[in-house]
């Protein structure tokens, strides 16, 4: 095992068929640099690398969800990003694949072999092996609601999953893709078991771990996998183990030309960043308030807040600046939280509960002077409003394509349609399509042509 670690530390991110055509089939990465990790300084620089924390592939998952317009859509689609957005049966993306797999690699490179580090106690050596689990378990998080199947627990246990690739030895056979709960059994174990010996907090370096970290992405796996008792709970647990226990207020700026420049919020639990601009729907810029400051910071070419022209305001991470990455956080934070909270208590009909978590939010992104506050007495009302509010706060960042699928497996999703420049259907995503899970990318398959596809 020393052997093959030394070989993918100097190839920095795993070598792959480039190299070795013969052996390591699921990945297919260029290698990033040549390190040789030796000390503990190595293996916790190893971890602060920018390609472990920058989403740079996130358009492929704003690409299918129903929040995002494409005024001039080709037909047929061309490229990986307009055939996501038709949803067509086979988009070839193997980009978004492999930015995955190369991170896992990463961590791998940490987790195998940060044991022999020259210095350091063991609590030390134990400590970045569990931050390098955590990273590795957000990435299968991500993989698993890609390329498998939405959680269903009826079928969880056939439906194909991904492979869970724990060795960093380039020799080693592609394992195969397992079914979806195990996948999910995978990351929640992982999670579970390296809370003990993750920071306390992560204020210093928001993109590292922690065990508010570990508990923020059980209650995101939780809330995927719909189970949604543990998911309250962990989120809960995040809150409270987290040291930053609230929401930015936006209502102090104007614009986005206002944002402090920050790299990250400071009510990023786990952060990470993604970084684009995009064009809203029509139907998602009506679904704000229009006295709502996020309306102001994060878009261009307002008008009249009417909203009549496709393709006119578009969305930006970090207001109008795009060297602003504050507020691009697509990773874990407070606000998610308590939106995951309030999602368990409108399901179990604690309202009081669900409009309390639920304003505390929005009273931060509405003026005082325009605020009212959300009261009810349906369960129905109140969860849509939860699940709007999430859309509204995280429109660009994955977490739409992804409640939308979950939502899907519960009947909550409509027929979506896609609609050319005239306003006329040019495709349908059904209620409970297959369409909801990505394709194994065709040239994956190539390297493992005994891989299961998806249907």
């Amino acid at each position: 095992m020393k052997k093959s670690f030394k070989i993918v530390a100097f190839f920095a991110i795993l070598g792959s068929s480039i190299f070795l055509p013969a052996c390591d089939k699921y990945l297919d990465v260029k290698p990033k640099g040549f390190t040789l990790l030796n000390t503990l300084s190595d293996y916790s620089r190893w971890l602060d690398g920018t390609d472990l924390y920058v989403f740079e592939r996130i358009d492929g998952l704003v690409s299918p969800s129903d929040v995002y317009d494409v005024v001039d859509q080709r037909v047929p689609a061309i490229g990986p990003f307009s055939q996501a957005y038709v949803w067509e049966e086979v988009h070839d993306d193997p980009d978004l694949w492999l930015e995955h797999y190369a991170s896992i690699s990463a961590y791998n490179s940490v987790i195998v072999g940060v044991d022999d580090a020259t210095d350091g106690t063991a609590q030390q050596k134990r400590t970045l092996k569990a931050e390098a689990r955590l990273g590795r378990a957000n990435e299968l998080l991500y993989l698993i609601n890609e390329y498998g199947k939405p959680y269903d627990s009826a079928t969880a246990g056939r439906d194909p999953g991904v492979p869970v690739v724990v060795s960093d030895d380039v020799a080693q056979t592609a394992p195969g893709r397992g079914t979806v709960k195990g996948v999910y059994e995978f990351i929640i174990a992982e999670l579970k078991d390296v809370v003990a010996d993750l920071p306390d907090n992560n204020n210093n370096n928001r993109y590292r771990g922690s065990k508010a970290a570990a508990y923020s992405l059980l209650a995101r796996a939780c809330l995927y996998a719909r189970n949604y008792a543990d998911a309250g709970r962990y989120a809960q647990l995040a809150l409270d183990a987290s040291p930053n226990q609230y929401v930015v207020d936006y209502t102090p700026f104007k614009t986005g030309d206002d944002l402090p420049k920050l790299m990250v919020s400071p009510d990023a639990i786990y952060a990470r960043i993604g970084i684009g601009a995009f064009t809203p729907t029509l139907a998602h810029l009506r679904n704000y308030e229009e006295e709502d400051i996020r309306l102001r910071m994060f878009h261009m070419n307002l008008g009249d807040y009417s909203f009549t022209e496709r393709g006119i305001v578009l969305y930006f991470y970090g207001g109008f600046e795009i060297t602003k990455l504050v507020e691009c956080n697509i990773g874990t934070s407070i606000q998610e939280m308590m939106l995951i909270i309030a999602e368990v208590a409108a399901r179990n009909n604690n309202l009081p509960k669900a409009l309390e978590l639920l304003n505390g939010i929005r009273s931060k992104r509405i003026p005082a002077a325009d605020y009212k506050p959300y009261q009810a007495a349906d369960a129905d009302t109140v969860f849509n409003w939860v699940i709007n509010e999430r859309t509204l706060e995280f429109p660009f960042t994955g977490h739409r394509w992804f409640d939308m699928r979950r939502l899907s497996a519960e009947g909550r999703m409509p027929a979506i349609h896609r609609y050319d420049a005239t306003g006329g259907v040019i495709a349908t995503l059904e209620p409970g399509s297959p369409r909801y899970t990505f394709q194994i990318p065709r040239e994956v398959i190539s390297f493992n042509p005994g891989m299961a596809l998806n249907p």
